[in-house]
C-alpha cells in the first residue's frame, strides 16, 4: 500500500512539472509570435484608470555593462489593456517580445521570451524594479531602468554611447536619460527624471534620480 501511495505522488509531481514546463514553453512561443504589429506598445497610451496605480504602461533603457549591441528602449505592458508583454527596440534596429508568466499578483511580474528573461516588481509604481535580466545566457545580467507612464505625464527615454578616443576596444559604456513630458496648456515641459550610466568593467550602472524634481527644461 505503501508503495503505491508513493507510486501516486511520483506520479503526480510528475505531472505537476510537465504542466509548469509547457506553461513556460507555451508563454515563450506567445512572445516568438508577437510583431511589431500585434504588440505595438510603442505607440500605445496609457491607460488613464490606471495613472495612479500599479497597472499601465512602463518606459525605460536596456542596456548591457559589455555588450554594446544589447542597448535600447524599452516598453512593458502591466495590464494597461488586460494584458502583460514587454517589447524592447536594440539600437540595432532589432525587436525582442517577452510575455509575462507565472504571475504572483501585478505587482511581481516574470517576463519570458525567445531570447531570455526577467522579474518585474511594482509593488511601488513610482519605483519600479527589474531583476533577473538575464539575455543570450550571459554571464552577467542585462539592467532595466523605467519609469511608470501616465496619460497626464509621458515618460521619454534618450540613449546614448561613449568611448574613449584611441581606446575604443576597452574605455566604452552608455549614457542614458529618462524624462516626464508634461502638457501645460499648449507647450510640453521636459523633467529629467534619471540618467544612467555604465561602463565595460561594472556590470552595475551609475543611476542618478536626484538631478530634478520638477519640470525645468523648457522647449
Amino acid at each position: 500500500m505503501k508503495t503505491l501511495n508513493i507510486l501516486y505522488i511520483s506520479l503526480f509531481t510528475m505531472l505537476v512539472a510537465s504542466c509548469s514546463v509547457d506553461q513556460d514553453a507555451l508563454n515563450i512561443e506567445e512572445a516568438q509570435n508577437l510583431t511589431s504589429t500585434s504588440q505595438n506598445l510603442f505607440n500605445t497610451s496609457p491607460n488613464s484608470d490606471f495613472d495612479l496605480k500599479n497597472e499601465g504602461l512602463y518606459h525605460g533603457i536596456f542596456g548591457h555593462h559589455e555588450n554594446r549591441e544589447l542597448h535600447g528602449k524599452i516598453y512593458i505592458n502591466a495590464g494597461n489593456n488586460g494584458k502583460y508583454s514587454a517589447e524592447i527596440k536594440l539600437i540595432s534596429g532589432d525587436k525582442l517580445f517577452f510575455v509575462a508568466t507565472n504571475n504572483l499578483g501585478v505587482s511581481n511580474l516574470h517576463f519570458n521570451g525567445k531570447r531570455g528573461s526577467f522579474k518585474f516588481n511594482i509593488s511601488d509604481l513610482n519605483n519600479p524594479i527589474a531583476s533577473n535580466v538575464k539575455i543570450d545566457d550571459l554571464a552577467t545580467e542585462c539592467y532595466i531602468i523605467t519609469k511608470k507612464d501616465r496619460s497626464f505625464n509621458r515618460a521619454v527615454s534618450t540613449i546614448g554611447t561613449y568611448v574613449e578616443t584611441g581606446n575604443e576596444a576597452s574605455f566604452y559604456g552608455n549614457w542614458d536619460m529618462i524624462q516626464s513630458n508634461i502638457k501645460v496648456y499648449n507647450d510640453e515641459w521636459y523633467g529629467i527624471e534619471s540618467i544612467a550610466v555604465s561602463h565595460k568593467n561594472s556590470s552595475s550602472p551609475y543611476i542618478d534620480t536626484n538631478i530634478e524634481t520638477s519640470p525645468g527644461c523648457y522647449t
